[in-house]
Parts: C-alpha cells; structure tokens; sequence
C-alpha cells in the first residue's frame, strides 16, 4: 500500500496525494455544486499529463489530469 505523502482539505472535499495515485473525494459542498458526489482516483501510471491553472479574481483554481 502506498504512504499519504499530501492533503488537502476544501469547502468543495479533499484532495489526497499518494506515492501512486491521487484521490479526490467531494464534500457536501462538492456534491451541491457539480451535482455529482462521491470519489475519484487517478493512478499515475494511466495518466498523461496534469495541466494546472492558478486562480484568478473570477475563476478558482483548476487541476485536470490527462488520460
């Protein structure tokens, strides 16, 4: 099993960084405003690319992971 190496917790849920993967799981906040709950899990041997763009005055920040 891999060891928690980051997390961050959110009003939206909490992100979680492994040796291997990556967890996103939505909190209540999360769930009412994509109107999907629940987690996702993104292995890092499957993905591409992460693209990262910074918040701005309008838009928070966005983390897209590339399959």
């Amino acid at each position: 099993m891999s060891s928690l190496k980051y997390k961050e917790k959110a009003i939206q849920g909490t992100i979680e960084v492994y040796d291997d993967k990556t967890l996103i799981k939505r909190g209540l906040m999360g769930r009412l405003t994509t109107g999907s709950g629940g987690e996702k899990t993104f292995i890092y041997n499957k993905l591409s690319g992460v693209e990262y763009k910074k918040a701005s005055v309008r838009l928070q920040r966005k983390l897209n992971f590339l399959s």
